[in-house]
């Protein structure tokens, strides 16, 4: 009997069709055999066919059945009537009463409950059930009274004892349509056979034929002994059978035996025994079943709440406030865990006892903070401070109150070391406030572009050269956004090309009023950590007026300028000695011209590196001018001995008729621009460190997100769990209104928990901590099995959901829960958003030419704009219609699901068009084929 019809709530099609007719069927049996069992002129000792009615239409629940098997139950009880020998016209009247009593018991069930299958598990669907059998049979009772006195002359009270005939039979049949989620009966327990084998017993003894009914109630201890012992579903088994032997032998005492005269008076003890073990011996089951459940709930959450506390990577410690006359609240620690024993620096012995608050640096807001807590003005405190203990170390505090009250409130503090995260970030202030000093106070041009060309970063010097601010032209290529259209081909080759940027190059650079300015540049790579080159810094110098002045030579040789110009006859010898030159080297004109060779100032060392000696001066400057244009760096020697970097560049000087005269030394003391680009690639290589120390806080930041949402966990389950029990009636009795609101605080306690588990999950995808458990499986049983994980919400909607599933297994590898996560969230999602009255279809088909299968989830509802597709796999993203709609979700469920496919190597697409529909579309790779053609993957795998 364990199998009970409750499991029959899971029917569809056309087995679910024909529970109508079959209840309809038995109805007309059970009624009949009463009404032919009954005395004329008698009512009926028991009425089981009241109760059958209301258990099937508890088991069909909705839909057009049900209506259907309300009309056949009325139907059923008229025919038994008339088969029975009744009027026409009476058994009308009756069969019209069984619709109605039928209807207003279900309806009763039905009033103000959430859904999901009636279980006696909750108390409150029991007085759902004991509520509607009252108020059924009470308006029934109308019209059966009423078809009496009309069709029959007979008084109303003559149909009295209807009250109590149905009353029993609804109260003692129908409950076996609440055993959904009950233990099973423990046919093998000694104890439940023996009160089993004693309460049979003595219902046969005190029923038996000429025995005084008073004695019925002897039964009670051992019905009671039953409630208190052997569970709910057994005792609604045992009350049927007790009922059912009870009026089997009172029919056979009245009937058989022919003892008319007191069938009223044992008619009203039968059904007053009946309702009196109804009311009392299943209430009792029920009450002892949950107080078991809740023992065990509450055990489970202590254990839980140790486990976590001990084991936590997070410091946890349970503190007592205890209040001075001097106004200090020191919080005397109870219990911590290990973790908080090492961040505090001692051993967990030497910690308990102690004032945790003379511990931290939080004197002047800690006694403040704890007592607003204590009077309900803050949930908790959360504040980052410094320890007074052991080395010196910085951890985020959190406090909360875990027990009211003034005297003897308990607080729970979580610690979390920050050290490293505190200390990492003074850090990176200080390494980006001293780089942006060095760009900003720099006077030479700098321009950091990526290696695609893409401008970076300008410091303010380019920026007032140029006449653009950084907001104009970072994330532009270099070519349009700073050099003339002549030199844009040239710029754009450095990056399209591979060739690079020259290590130093003369060029223009375009202003925002449309003139131009003429830079000398040098460049220098920043190389990343597998040696590639990253970004490309260039330094300039802008020698626009300097170039404009080489037009006029005579003035440019006599006035100072801060280029270096020399000038040598063919045989190296100073010809020309500008004011530049003497400035740069300290040496006049008048010493030099005529007399020395450029050598004179360069470093020899240096000369010899280059393979050019200092007595072989011209064909060193005849190389040099033969790559025209090239500037190089060059060490000069100053009179005083001082060592300056020049970047030189060396020019052949030709008379009008184009024969070579000599040899123009160019130069400019870049002595200071090198040394800032050193400083600078320095700052850039302090701020490149100072972004993988980011990189670490961050990765920091993902698991103290981690630690703390699995920390969520065990409060939320706690809520989830007591809200239920309050709902279940366990704490009093819960008003409707009161219902509702623990409904809420129960629904958004279990998004909560979602949200926490989706947080988890995508935390440990990007940390790499997300591993798959990798089995060949049937992908059709992974999709049967979240159609049964659905089956609540299918049935709580006005959905029409259809799974079409293949014949043939459909073999893949990967992690079967991690797929019927995938499943569930597409189904899940294309119910919430397909409105009542809408379909729904999941497919499960295998392209055997693409080797892969094909899960597609296609919904009527209501679409996504087309401007969103693109985002829609982001996590945190919702559309704008499912906002607009205020449809309740968190934006991270198509983001797992993206990575979840993308770890079986699978993909996922969509297709959506706004109030048509959606349709999602997931293919994984099947399991290749393996070397015999009648096996398969999924085969082989099973038997190994």
């Amino acid at each position: 009997m364990d199998d009970d019809v409750g499991m029959m709530r899971d029917l569809t099609g056309w087995r679910r069709a024909a529970i109508a007719p079959a209840v309809a069927l038995g109805v007309f049996a059970l009624a009949l055999i009463a009404v032919r069992l009954t005395p004329d002129a008698a009512v009926s000792a028991w009425w089981p066919a009241s109760g059958l009615g209301v258990l099937g239409l508890i088991v069909l629940r909705r839909g057009p059945a049900l209506g259907a098997c309300l009309l056949l139950i009325g139907i059923a009880v008229a025919a038994a009537n008339v088969a029975g020998g009744r009027a026409v016209d009476t058994s009308v009247g009756f069969g019209v009463a069984a619709v109605v009593e039928a209807g207003i018991v279900l309806t009763a069930l039905r009033w103000r409950r959430a859904g999901g299958p009636l279980s006696l598990a909750r108390s409150a669907d029991l007085v759902r059930l004991m509520r509607g059998a009252v108020l059924g049979v009470a308006i029934s009772f109308v019209v059966v009274a009423a078809t009496v006195v009309t069709t029959q002359g007979g008084r109303w009270w003559d149909a009295a004892p209807y009250l109590l005939t149905h009353s029993s039979g609804i109260l003692l049949v129908a409950p076996l349509g609440f055993l959904h989620g009950l233990e099973p009966v423990r046919w093998r327990s000694r104890e439940t056979i023996a009160q089993w084998a004693l309460t049979i017993g003595l219902t046969a003894a005190v029923f038996a034929p000429d025995q005084p009914r008073s004695l019925a109630f002897v039964l009670f201890p051992f019905l009671v002994w039953g409630a208190l012992r052997v569970g709910v579903r057994s005792m609604a088994y045992q009350q049927l059978a007790v009922a059912s032997l009870a009026t089997g032998l009172v029919r056979i005492d009245v009937v058989v035996l022919d003892n008319l005269a007191d069938l009223r008076a044992h008619l009203v003890e039968i059904q007053a025994f009946l309702i009196a073990a109804a009311v009392i011996v299943l209430p009792l089951a029920v009450l002892v079943d949950q107080r078991h459940e809740l023992h065990r709930r509450i055990r489970q959450s202590e254990e839980l709440f140790r486990r976590s506390f001990r084991e936590s990577l997070t410091g946890m410690l349970m503190m007592r406030r205890d209040p001075t006359a001097n106004g200090r609240t020191p919080l005397v620690i109870l219990e911590l865990n290990r973790t908080a024993a090492a961040i505090l620096g001692r051993s967990e012995e030497e910690l308990v006892g102690q004032d945790w608050s003379a511990m931290v640096d939080a004197a002047s807001v800690l006694p403040q903070a704890v007592a607003e807590m204590e009077i309900g003005l803050r949930s908790g405190w959360t504040q980052e401070v410094d320890l007074l203990v052991g080395p010196r170390r910085r951890v985020q505090v959190a406090l909360s109150m875990l027990a009211g009250g003034a005297s003897d409130g308990v607080v729970v503090a979580q610690m979390v070391d920050v050290t490293d995260a505190y200390e990492a970030a003074l850090d990176l202030r200080t390494e980006r406030d001293f780089s942006h000093a060095v760009l900003e106070t720099t006077a030479s041009l700098i321009l950091v572009v990526d290696t695609d060309g893409t401008v970076v970063g300008i410091n303010r010097a380019a920026a007032t050269a140029t006449g653009v601010t950084e907001d104009e032209v970072v994330g532009r290529p270099l070519w349009t956004a700073l050099v003339p259209p002549d030199e844009q081909e040239t710029v754009r080759a450095w990056f399209t090309t591979g060739s690079g940027v020259p290590a130093s190059h003369e060029g223009t650079l375009a202003t925002a009023s449309g003139s131009r300015r003429q830079v000398v540049w040098s460049c220098s790579y920043l190389y990343d950590d597998l040696g590639r080159p990253s970004h490309a810094v260039l330094t300039g110098l802008d020698v626009t007026g300097e170039r404009t002045t080489r037009q006029l030579i005579s003035h440019l040789l006599e006035a100072a300028s801060a280029t270096c110009i020399i000038g040598t006859d063919l045989d190296a010898s100073i010809t020309v000695f500008n004011k530049g030159a003497e400035e740069l080297l300290g040496i006049g004109a008048a010493e030099v011209l005529g007399s020395a060779t450029p050598a004179r100032f360069l470093d020899p060392a240096e000369l010899r590196a280059r393979g050019a000696e200092p007595g072989r001066t011209a064909a060193w400057l005849r190389r040099l001018s033969e790559d025209l244009g090239s500037y190089s760096d060059w060490t000069f020697v100053t009179r005083s001995g001082e060592r300056r970097t020049v970047s030189l560049a060396v020019n052949q000087v030709r008379d009008t008729f184009g024969e070579q005269i000599g040899y123009l030394l160019v130069g400019r003391d870049v002595t200071e621009l090198r040394r800032q680009n050193a400083l600078l690639e320095s700052a850039l290589r302090m701020e490149r460190q100072v972004v993988e120390d980011m990189r670490l806080l961050d990765r920091a930041k993902d698991d103290f997100i981690s630690t703390v949402s699995h920390e969520l966990r065990t409060p939320l389950t706690s809520i989830v769990g007591y809200t239920e029990m309050m709902q279940e009636g366990i704490g009093g009795d819960v008003s409707a209104e009161q219902d509702r609101l623990l409904e809420i605080v129960r629904r958004n306690a279990e998004r909560l928990t979602t949200l926490v588990e989706d947080l988890l999950t995508l935390s440990r995808m990007e940390a790499g901590s997300f591993a798959l458990e990798r089995t060949t499986l049937d992908l059709r049983e992974v999709v049967t099995a979240a159609q049964d994980s659905l089956r609540p919400l299918i049935d709580s909607r006005d959905v029409a959901v259809d799974f079409r599933l293949p014949e043939d297994a459909v073999p893949v590898t990967g992690d079967r829960l991690q797929l019927e996560r995938v499943v569930l969230n597409l189904v899940n999602n294309a119910i919430k958003f397909t409105e009542d009255g809408g379909r729904v279809r999941c497919s499960l088909t295998v392209r055997s030419s693409d080797g892969v299968a094909e899960l597609a989830v296609a919904d009527s509802g209501i679409g996504i704009p087309a401007a969103d597709l693109d985002q829609l796999f982001t996590r945190f993203f919702r559309s704008a219609n499912a906002q607009a709609r205020a449809i309740q979700g968190t934006g991270l469920g198509l983001s797992i699901v993206r990575r979840i496919v993308e770890a079986h190597d699978g993909a996922i697409e969509v297709e959506s068009e706004p109030e048509v529909g959606t349709t999602f579309r997931v293919r994984v790779p099947l399991v290749a084929a393996s070397g015999s053609a009648d096996r398969s993957p999924l085969a082989d795998a099973t038997e190994a």
